[in-house]
């Protein structure tokens, strides 16, 4: 508006500008991210007695049991990811490889990111269902 007053033009000239930016970038966010439709072609987790299982590359999931569950944890606020590292990648249904599930943040060769957005029931059950089912973790002890 300020640019268009100084070159003397209507003010009102160019004010379909960023609303056009707005529709581009909303439009081509949703093949950037296809989670971000909402649509997952099936269940990235499932929680049972025994075990958690995680769907990932090409067609297939993976078992841990719950003793051999490392560490297991909710990261990010806007766009939430589930961490698990099996304490023993050999134990796991298939064993898993070094580097196998890469993807997003990943930072370690066992570790398991899964994306949650949209995923329902909310990330707050997942919490309590990962405390309930996952052993205490010790407290770290000053020396």
């Amino acid at each position: 508006m300020t640019i268009n007053l100084a070159a003397g033009d209507t003010w009102w000239d160019g004010l379909w500008m960023p609303f056009l930016w707005f529709l581009i970038f909303r439009l081509a966010a949703r093949p950037a991210h296809p989670w971000a439709s909402g649509h997952q072609a099936r269940l990235p987790l499932r929680l049972t007695g025994d075990h958690l299982e995680v769907a990932g590359p090409g067609e297939r999931t993976l078992a841990i049991e719950w003793s051999n569950i490392s560490r297991a944890g909710i990261r990010g606020r806007w766009k939430p990811f589930l961490v698990i590292e099996p304490a023993d990648p050999d134990r796991t249904r298939p064993p898993l490889k070094r580097w196998e599930w890469a993807g997003h943040g990943q930072s370690r060769p066992y570790e398991i990111v899964v994306p949650l957005t949209y995923m329902s029931p909310g990330r707050d059950q997942l919490r309590r269902e990962l405390a309930q089912r996952l052993p205490a973790a010790e407290p770290e002890h000053a020396p």
